[in-house]
């Protein structure tokens, strides 16, 4: 829990207040996607000149089980703590709080820090990262809305999650603040000229569809075709983590591990397409879909969450989950390999339309700060 020196002041309408903000939420490590872009709100906002307190409820694994979830509550209750007492400075009293909404129950924990930051008469800020309460109706997440009332803002990721959160839960002050925002476009990239190479980059399990990586590995080696398929990123389930490395002596995928920094650039430099045949059922936006279009690697994914709306049609396809990923994509695959002309030209399109997508969201970033300046 830090506060950052370097405040400013911001008049908006003749008023001038505290760009002051509390961040509660997972942030790194372990990495994942909604810690990612909580750390890149968190210096984004220092850098422009706020007054950050970070309130760090991650567990320390990505394991989902109940100890794993229970093992939070520490560091939930010192963030509890943290409100109480901030809020009695009586300074604080007009800061907003910023909460990155869990996806499933840890909304328990979200629904207290919700209750205090009304019974306190924070401002309420929730931004949203899953798809899972959005898909289908849950009771839990309701409450959470109700008690947060009509005066919360909530930021989502799409049009798409905009919709649902308007259609499922009656929540009307929405503002889509795409992820493309929080992540600077690469200014480097290789031009691509054929389809040589696929990859994927995940914390690798089932539900991210790491054995139809596998299996797909395996039918592009049976049909002959003159692909090499790169996995990246780790893989905690054991099960998985054999059949990844059998793949790997076999000569049916390489698999690199957990990538960064220089390592993950030449992930991307060395990839022609990335696949993405993820089912689960918090997918949202995937930050590495944008990673993937910025260095212009046409897409192949499973239409969960935001991802036809990230794809569109310039970028690759978004394939129906009820498909069969393998099926369709092989067909895919081959045509691209025979067609350098129209790869090419896909490729291309892909960094251009990450481009546009990237300066289209810009301006949105200003209505996020507004909102938590409460004005």
């Amino acid at each position: 829990m830090k506060g950052w020196a370097g405040a400013k002041r911001s008049s908006l309408g003749g008023e001038t207040t505290t760009k002051q903000v509390v961040l509660m939420g997972t942030f790194p490590p372990p990495v994942h996607g909604m810690a990612a872009a909580n750390q890149a709100v968190q210096e984004r906002l220092v850098a422009v000149g706020w007054i950050v307190h970070r309130l760090n409820t991650s567990p320390q694994t990505l394991n989902r089980t109940v100890m794993a979830r229970l093992g939070r509550f520490p560091m939930v209750l010192r963030a509890w703590l943290y409100l109480i007492n901030f809020y009695l400075k009586k300074e604080n009293r007009r800061a907003t709080t910023y909460i990155a909404l869990s996806g499933g129950w840890g909304q328990l924990y979200d629904l207290i820090s919700v209750f205090l930051c009304k019974l306190m008469g924070m401002h309420i800020v929730m931004h949203h990262h899953s798809f899972f309460y959005l898909d289908n109706y849950r009771i839990l997440s309701n409450c959470v809305f109700k008690v947060a009332g009509k005066g919360a803002d909530h930021v989502v990721l799409c049009n798409k999650m905009r919709e649902a959160l308007k259609i499922r839960y009656q929540v009307q002050k929405v503002l889509v603040l795409s992820n493309v925002v929080l992540f600077p476009i690469a200014e480097q990239f290789i031009p691509r000229v054929e389809l040589r190479t696929i990859g994927f980059l995940s914390n690798i399990t089932y539900e991210k569809g790491g054995d139809v990586v596998i299996k797909l590995a395996r039918a592009i080696k049976k049909r002959k075709m003159p692909l090499k398929v790169i996995v990246a990123g780790p893989c905690h389930d054991e099960q998985l983590k054999f059949e990844l490395l059998k793949a790997g002596n076999e000569g049916i995928i390489q698999w690199m591990g957990a990538v960064y920094g220089n390592n993950k650039a030449k992930f991307w430099a060395e990839i022609d397409a990335f696949i993405f045949p993820t089912q689960y059922e918090n997918e949202a936006e995937p930050l590495v879909l944008w990673e993937a279009l910025a260095a212009a690697v046409p897409i192949l994914a499973y239409s969960r969450g935001c991802i036809s709306e990230q794809i569109a049609d310039a970028a690759g396809i978004a394939i129906p989950i009820e498909d069969d990923f393998i099926e369709v994509v092989l067909p895919i695959l081959e045509s691209w390999v025979q067609n350098h002309e129209f790869y090419r030209t896909l490729a291309a399109s892909t960094r251009k339309y990450y481009a546009g997508v990237a300066e289209c969201h810009a301006s949105s970033w200003k209505e996020f700060e507004r909102l938590l300046l409460n004005n």
